[in-house]
């Protein structure tokens, strides 16, 4: 937004919270406007260490109730201190899987 527009309008909980010129906006400012207090954009911390595989899935396949292919050929491993996380797109079949 900084490089390419005029102007920028910040939303907060589907409100508009200000429109501002690009000229003299900040990502600081910006972040603190979409979140209503200071945020901190960057943290120091050491590089991750992930440790040993502790789950490896390799060509994931999975279909839906009406039997068409929603997962196709997922592979990935996940290690020791890792965090993962999945998602789908409400509508494309995640609605069906969460009742399961």
């Amino acid at each position: 937004m900084l490089e390419v527009a005029d102007r920028i309008t910040v939303l907060r909980r589907g409100k508009k919270v200000e429109t501002l010129p690009r000229e003299g906006a900040t990502e600081q400012g910006l972040a603190r406007l979409m979140v209503g207090r200071e945020v901190l954009l960057r943290v120091d911390k050491k590089p991750a260490t992930p440790g040993r595989p502790l789950l490896e899935v390799e060509e994931l396949h999975a279909l839906d109730d009406r039997g068409l292919e929603v997962v196709r050929g997922i592979s990935f491993q996940v290690r020791e201190g890792e965090i993962v996380g999945l998602a789908g797109v409400d509508g494309n079949g995640r609605a069906n899987w969460s009742r399961r």
